[in-house]
């Protein structure tokens, strides 16, 4: 099958070009020890459909529980019937109660299958 879209994207300028993954145009950078993540971090929250409600992105160094909290209260905003999110493992701890407290939403954490296998 021919891709019908190559030569447009041929003449657009730079499209043959890698790109830089170290821009310092795209805003501040950290580690994550415990991941091994060096750059950024993105939390999307998305709707049972899969379509994006609210997304942030922020410095490696920002653990998923700290950053997780403003985007819940963001997406409440956004939609006020919210009344539940779900999240993995990352999540669990104090911020359960956080998300409840700022967004009056129960936040459930989905827990790992018991025959599952890596992470």
């Amino acid at each position: 099958m021919v891709n019908l879209l190559e030569p447009v994207l041929k003449r657009r300028k730079g499209y043959d070009k890698p790109i830089s993954k170290n821009d310092s145009k795209r805003g501040s950078r950290g580690y994550d020890a415990g991941k091994k993540i060096k750059g950024r971090k993105r939390h999307i929250i998305v709707d049972t459909l899969g379509l994006i409600i609210e997304a942030d992105v922020h410095s490696a160094n920002v653990q998923d529980r700290d950053g997780a909290l403003d985007l819940f209260v963001q997406a409440k905003k956004k939609i006020p019937t919210l009344q539940k999110f779900f999240a993995d493992q990352g999540y669990s701890g104090a911020l359960q109660n956080n998300c409840f407290l700022k967004t009056r939403c129960l936040l459930t954490i989905a827990k790992k299958a018991s025959d599952a296998v890596g992470f």
